[in-house]
């Protein structure tokens, strides 16, 4: 697509700062859906395709966007990146572990960059990482499975559930999940070949409205963070969990997202944990570290890269 001119151009159909290959992606996603019959369907497991990557590729794409530049062009304009990838719950019970070590007993929980909110009823899932389930769990029927690297005992990645007082997701354009639209636009930001993962998501999606979802609130990383987390009840120590927020945020929006932590600590404890595993992007698998500054030179490469 580097090379493609009109694809490029499409693209700067989005405001400067949405202007990334995932919006263009989810957004064709989101039509395919509607034309299960266009050559370019052939090519996603996720609407039953089944022809692998070849040379037409590019082509049977660029044709797709040709064809439905306008519609592609308003999504552009009007629509955010928008993700929840279930599977980093996780990290998220990795580091509410991590953090339990140190602060026993009930904890508050946010998520900044929380989307649908579907990370925060995290104790609604089940987890299977490395080869074998974790400790009897909710009668769920989302099952999110982790491989494990580096010989770690799955025992040591998830302990038990703490007691979660209150849950708070922050997010500039909260999904609301009563709306089939907004889910639509959730469900295009799943890759093409990851059939498992919109299962997943799916399940995860449907829990959450048996069960209602946690309050999403808007609001932005920088500037909000410290006044939303204040507003929390109780004193419990407040754990910060981030699934990819920073990779949306320049150098200085990073520094006064930290700086919106450091307040919100003046109140009451607060956690953000870091440096805890190395990771697959997606959780499809992670590696604990072994000490505090840990590079990870240890870890060879596997499947998908290290």
């Amino acid at each position: 697509m580097a090379g493609h001119d009109d694809l490029l151009n499409l693209l700067m159909s989005a405001p400067s700062e949405q202007r990334r290959p995932s919006l263009l992606f989810g957004a064709v996603n989101l039509l395919l859906a509607a034309h299960p019959g266009a050559p370019l369907a052939a090519y996603y497991p996720v609407h039953g395709g089944r022809r692998p990557a070849d040379g037409q590729l590019v082509a049977a794409l660029a044709g797709f966007c040709d064809e439905h530049g306008e519609e592609l062009a308003r999504l552009l304009d009007s629509r955010s990146t928008q993700t929840n990838e279930i599977r980093r719950c996780v990290a998220l019970c990795l580091g509410l572990s991590h953090v339990g070590q140190r602060w026993q007993g009930p904890l508050a929980l946010a998520e900044v960059g929380a989307s649908a909110g579907l990370n925060l009823i995290f104790d609604r899932y089940r987890y299977r990482v490395g080869d074998q389930e974790t400790a009897p769990g909710p009668a769920s029927p989302v099952l999110i499975s982790c491989g494990l690297r580096g010989g770690a005992p799955p025992g040591q990645i998830l302990g038990a559930a703490p007691e979660v007082t209150s849950r708070l997701g922050i997010d500039r354009q909260p999904v609301q999940l009563a709306d089939p639209d907004e889910r639509a636009w959730l469900e295009a930001f799943i890759w093409p070949e990851d059939v498992d993962g919109l299962a997943t998501l799916r399940g995860a999606i449907e829990v959450a409205l048996s069960v209602g979802p946690a309050p999403v609130v808007p609001g932005d990383a920088v500037t909000d963070t410290a006044r939303l987390l204040g507003g929390l009840p109780g004193r419990e120590p407040v754990v910060v969990f981030t699934a990819s927020l920073l990779s949306y945020l320049s150098a200085d929006a990073r520094t006064a997202f930290f700086c919106q932590l450091r307040e919100a600590a003046k109140r009451r404890p607060v956690a953000w944990v870091r440096r805890v595993a190395l990771a697959d992007p997606c959780l499809r698998w992670l590696a604990l570290a072994r000490h505090a500054d840990d590079d990870f030179q240890w870890l060879p490469a596997g499947p998908g890269g290290g």
